[in-house]
């Protein structure tokens, strides 16, 4: 999936299985930036996680591969 402008500020983030991991703090072209739920640290994930995006944004990634392959800094553009 591209970016879509449907991904908003506010919208829930969900791993595969459907369990609330996050909530969308911003998102460009190329990542989305979650503030997770456990912590309240903030991780950018690229758009290419992204399965479907509905009321909430639908991630391919289980929990484990957020985790393992989240960025803890936003990553350079380009």
């Amino acid at each position: 999936m591209t970016y879509s402008p449907e991904i908003r500020r506010g919208m829930m983030v969900l791993c595969d299985r459907g369990i609330l991991r996050g909530i969308v703090d911003c998102a460009d072209d190329q990542h989305i930036q979650i503030t997770l739920n456990a912590s309240g640290e903030q991780v950018w994930v690229p758009v290419t996680s992204v399965r479907e995006v509905e009321d909430d944004v639908h991630l391919r990634w289980s929990n484990k591969e957020l985790m393992d392959n989240a960025y803890l800094r936003r990553p350079m553009q380009g």
